[in-house]
């Protein structure tokens, strides 16, 4: 209790959100933020995150931190297209949607 009589505010406090959005649900899902369910009861089974794939060679960049013009595998110019992708829990598989 504090001086006053009160009781302190807890050291931790819990945030969530609800939304409809299925984009900014994957984004709160990301950063490890609880969804509350939406009235209408549509939310996302599956997080996706995108990765760049090379449509010449079928390489496929994780990293997205560093934009790339040409593919290093290849050398094929203006072939990396933005493709989304889930990471299956049970195997640890990147799979492109």
């Amino acid at each position: 209790t504090n001086p006053n009589g009160g009781f302190l505010p807890p050291t931790t406090h819990r945030a969530a959100c609800a939304t409809s959005d299925f984009a900014m649900q994957n984004t709160l899902l990301q950063m490890n933020l609880v969804l509350l369910n939406t009235t209408s009861g549509s939310q996302i089974r599956k997080l996706k995150t995108w990765v760049l794939r090379c449509q010449a060679c079928r390489f496929v960049y994780t990293d997205q931190s560093k934009s790339r013009l040409f593919c290093d595998k290849c050398g094929s110019g203006n072939t990396l297209h933005r493709v989304s992708a889930s990471l299956n829990g049970d195997t640890g598989r990147l799979k492109l949607h």
